[in-house]
């Protein structure tokens, strides 16, 4: 499994704005405090190719983590779209979680 590397996660930081940005909060506490401020783009889904797209790995690579078990949580079925991540949250604390291990 791929793992994006530290300087995909900064330019994702120093993408939030400014006001969210500090050096004391995790990545996580992060996400949930920019979602309470914009809540529909973090509740919202994710394609597969969205998902993907955030780990630097192929739509293929993420089908095969699905059918290992393995990869972020909440591929639903949503009524009216089809299969996605359920939000970008979940996926975002996903990845979190996964960084927090590999350290």
């Amino acid at each position: 499994m791929s793992i994006p590397t530290d300087d995909t996660l900064l330019a994702f930081v120093n993408a939030l704005p400014a006001e969210l940005r500090t050096d004391r909060q995790t990545l996580r506490d992060i996400h949930r405090n920019h979602a309470a401020m914009n809540p529909d783009h973090y509740m919202g889904p994710m394609t597969s190719a969205e998902v993907a797209d955030l780990l630097g790995i192929t739509p293929n690579a993420l089908k095969t983590m699905r059918c290992r078990r393995g990869g972020p949580p909440g591929w639903v079925n949503i009524p009216g779209l089809g299969w996605r991540y359920r939000s970008r949250l979940e996926v975002y604390n996903w990845l979190q979680d996964q960084m927090s291990g590999a350290a």
